[in-house]
């Protein structure tokens, strides 16, 4: 699958358990700015992605492996999926109450 900067946000913010509105009210945007990344009917840069990641306290890590730029083109596939894995995982420590950090 290829993912937009879109998809990742739909994904980071399913992974901090927020809806649209509270992920908007946390970055201090409107909902409907929210909707049209995650719809692809506004596109999202890289930059403001990292931005938007940095904010909600993402791993500087986490977030290269999403974007899959910091590693070989050959290898990019692998780094997004280990990144989406960690996603995941995150998702799982919220909803089981677990201190993420």
């Amino acid at each position: 699958m290829k993912y937009t900067f879109g998809n990742l946000l739909s994904l980071v913010r399913s992974a901090t358990g927020l809806s649209q509105d509270d992920f908007a009210d946390k970055l201090r945007v409107s909902k409907s700015l929210i909707s049209r990344y995650e719809s692809g009917e506004r596109r999202l840069s890289r930059e403001k992605f990292q931005a938007i990641c940095r904010r909600l306290g993402l791993a500087r890590r986490l977030t290269e492996l999403l974007i899959a730029d910091t590693v070989s083109s050959r290898n990019r596939d692998i780094a997004r999926e280990l990144g989406l894995i960690l996603l995941d995982r995150l998702s799982d420590q919220k909803g089981r109450g677990q201190s993420v950090k």
